[in-house]
């Protein structure tokens, strides 16, 4: 209960509570317990008259042996005088030994008598023993039915015969005196079985009593509690008034502190929402730190997971131009921050060796690039920045990296932005990419006011695209010298494209030792070659065939095979160029270009 609980079982004079009631209760009279027991009585009964029969018995048996008993008397008195008279018969005096002696001994007569009269001994035992049970359970009778007088207050006075045969219920040690009270009376029940019947009248009485009494005794045990609170609520009360008291003195001297403290405790309030705002800080940081760690941690395994072929077979692309030899055969990217990348060459399989240690700075270079360019692929990012991801790798693994890249269709659906210092670079993608894929941005130095100018595809690098315009402008001189330079790019591209279809071998025309094939007979060797091999079939042969055939069809001394073998040159007085023609040279190797010449 709670503490007004409380207060209400205490209650007062004025308004009583629980206690009140407990004590009202507790002062009425207790019921007597009278503690007798009809089963025990009539045991008592039982076992008198058990006993009393048993000595009866035994008197019977030893009156039927009457005459054996005045014999055992007289044997016994024969013995008793044997003492006495030694070697004479104790009747007539007359000696037991010698010549003249009595005829028969008295003392052996009398032996050889009570060994004959040891059954009757037995009885006389038994008797005795069975007198002595009869006492005793007549003792135990009288003693019950004296106490059940004794608690029901019964006297030789009392009104009822029943109280009056337990207060004299006529003992007599020497006989069966409770067999006076077995005699029915007018009713037709004796005062023994009135007792009995008394008793288990009081039996029930005292069961109820005893419920009551065990009441009693929890509202006694009730009583006490609330005593023992009262007590308590009181000194709570004195204690409560004196604290009541100390805190008022307190809040007092408080607001007194408070008064005089005001600055400081604004400060240490101020402070006290920094340390809090800090603390969020601290926490939040100590969280963020933990979760890079773990990041950091599961970042290898993160990245690395499932990029080994991937990655190599990038890597390989790159270094398409390497010796096989030098050629990766297995590569092994770490999944924890303490692992290593190891990897194997073509060259030595079963070598297994580790990569930093034995890579140059650009095949390092070019490793870290497949690696993320794999992980770029796996989770299919849609945007990949290269920001001077060439630098410090030459020019053959440059050309492997845009080929890898812009010319296979890994990336074609991802969209990538490229930053570099080197215009070849950028120069050869814009002449391997078709011009729609592509727009180029020309970040230049300022002009004194410290913003960057940006040229946005104002100029490209991109022959054919170069070569269009000047036919759109009219410049056929330009767009030839144009045309040059993309013939040159496409018929190697072509002819890289048959030594992937296994078909790079030709037959060249050279001027001289040291001299490189003009660029009419590359074309011929290359358009020869495709013509010569009937059981190499391509989609992209024939379309080949016939773009050479236009190509070559003009004839090798026109002006425009000048320029398309030795490129232009300032020189005056020339013939102007048939605009047709120049058309046809430029149509064909956009033709060309547009070709995907992939290997079988």
């Amino acid at each position: 209960m709670n503490y007004a609980q409380l207060l209400a079982a205490i209650g007062s004079a004025q308004v009583p509570g629980r206690l009140q009631e407990l004590e009202q209760a507790i002062n009425q009279p207790a019921p007597t317990i009278f503690g007798v027991s009809a089963a025990a009585l009539i045991d008592a009964y039982s076992a008198a008259e058990t006993a009393q029969r048993a000595l009866n018995d035994l008197d019977v048996q030893l009156a039927q042996r009457s005459n054996d008993i005045s014999f055992q008397d007289l044997y016994t008195a024969v013995l008793g005088l044997q003492p006495v008279v030694g070697d004479h018969c104790p009747a007539c005096d007359t000696p037991l030994t010698g010549d003249y002696r009595a005829l028969h001994n008295p003392y052996q007569k009398a032996n050889d008598g009570l060994a004959g009269l040891r059954k009757l001994a037995e009885l006389q035992a038994r008797q005795r023993t069975a007198i002595a049970t009869r006492n005793a359970a007549s003792e135990a009778l009288r003693m019950l039915l004296a106490t059940f007088a004794q608690r029901v207050g019964a006297t030789v006075q009392s009104p009822l015969p029943v109280q009056r045969y337990l207060a004299d219920p006529g003992v007599d040690v020497q006989r069966a005196w409770w067999v006076d009270g077995f005699h029915p009376d007018e009713t037709g029940k004796s005062l023994a079985q009135r007792a009995v019947d008394w008793a288990t009248e009081l039996e029930a009485r005292d069961v109820a009593s005893q419920v009551i009494l065990n009441d009693r005794q929890g509202l006694i045990n009730g009583r006490d509690r609330l005593n023992q609170a009262r007590i308590g609520v009181t000194t709570l009360a004195s204690n409560r008034q004196q604290t009541l008291q100390a805190i008022a003195d307190a809040r007092g001297r408080i607001a007194a502190f408070a008064a005089e403290n005001a600055p400081l405790i604004q400060q240490v309030a101020e402070e006290a929402e920094a340390i809090a705002r800090d603390t969020r800080i601290r926490n939040a940081y100590d969280q963020f730190l933990n979760l890079l760690r773990r990041y950091r941690t599961e970042l290898p395994g993160t990245l690395m997971a499932g990029l080994n072929a991937l990655t190599l077979e990038l890597y390989n692309e790159f270094n398409v131009r390497d010796l096989d030899a030098d050629k990766l055969s297995a590569l092994y990217l770490p999944v924890t921050g303490e692992g290593r990348i190891e990897l194997s060459f073509r060259g030595t399989p079963d070598a297994r060796v580790d990569a930093l240690q034995i890579l140059s700075e650009g095949h390092v270079r070019c490793l870290g690039l497949s690696i993320l360019l794999a992980k770029s692929l796996s989770i299919r990012a849609p945007v990949i920045v290269f920001d001077d991801a060439i630098n410090a790798i030459d020019h053959e693994h440059r050309q492997g990296i845009r080929e890898a890249i812009f010319e296979s269709d890994r990336f074609g659906g991802t969209q990538i932005i490229v930053t570099c210092h080197s215009n070849e670079f950028i120069k050869d993608i814009q002449n391997h990419v078709a011009s729609e894929h592509w727009a180029a941005y020309a970040f230049r130095h300022h002009s004194g006011n410290y913003h960057p100018r940006v040229l946005g595809n104002a100029t490209t690098q991109s022959y054919l695209l170069n070569a269009r315009a000047a036919v759109e402008r009219g410049d056929d001189r330009a767009a030839l010298g144009a045309s040059r330079q993309a013939l040159e790019m496409l018929s190697g591209k072509i002819w890289g494209w048959l030594g992937r279809c296994d078909q790079g071998l030709l037959t060249l025309k050279i001027a001289g030792s040291g001299a490189v094939p003009a660029l009419r007979h590359l074309c011929e060797g290359i358009r020869a070659k495709l013509r010569g091999a009937p059981n190499f079939e391509h989609a992209d042969k024939a379309p080949i065939i016939q773009a050479l055939d236009h190509i070559l069809g003009i004839p090798e001394q026109s002006l425009v095979w000048v320029y398309l073998n030795k490129g232009t040159h300032e020189e005056a007085n020339r013939e102007d160029f048939d605009v047709g023609v120049v058309e046809l040279v430029v149509q064909t190797l956009e033709s060309l270009s547009a070709l995907q010449l992939r290997a079988r």
